[in-house]
């Protein structure tokens, strides 16, 4: 019976070093801004195959509140730590907030964790079973999807003491 106890108590406290993170990815309001009023002009344009004033004018929208905003977009991934080295922990919260008003982003998804020595990323199925993957660099906190490095992550703690569950 002591030696059941021990090891109940030694699973236990293994999992005390598992940490909750928090990993925010940012783009800055006026890159965001500038990307929507790219999109605006091509909506714009009647020889886009996807000419659509009405669209236009939300990314019009979007491109002035978002030069007005403390941020363009951010990807916010929620994981445990022991995750990155242990394939049955790997699965990982994302959800995302962006400066512009006319989308909705309420959704949160859950998403696979997977790391390198140098990246971690985080992968799930988007809009049209396209499946999408954001990279993080583990030195540098930059991140982007695929080979692209556009946003700059920061690390945060989660306090989970007053969760109930």
């Amino acid at each position: 019976m002591k030696k059941l106890l021990l090891i109940l108590a030694l699973a236990l406290s293994a999992n005390a070093w598992a940490e909750p993170k928090k990993l925010v990815c940012t783009i800055s309001a006026s890159d965001e801004a500038n990307r929507l009023q790219l999109l605006q002009k091509k909506y714009e344009d009647p020889n886009y195959f996807m000419h659509n004033p009405e669209t236009a004018k939300e990314f019009k929208a979007g491109a002035e509140a978002c030069r007005k905003a403390d941020f363009g977009l951010k990807r916010i991934f929620v994981f445990d730590t022991e995750g990155l080295s242990n394939k049955e922990k790997a699965n990982a919260e994302y959800s995302w907030d962006t400066c512009n008003p006319n989308v909705d982003t309420s959704e949160i998804l859950e998403v696979t964790l997977s790391s390198t020595p140098s990246v971690i990323s985080f992968t799930w199925l988007g809009y049209g079973s396209n499946l999408q993957k954001f990279n993080i660099d583990r030195k540098t906190l930059k991140a982007g999807y695929n080979s692209k490095r556009d946003y700059q992550c920061n690390l945060e703690d989660i306090d989970t003491s007053e969760n109930i569950l």
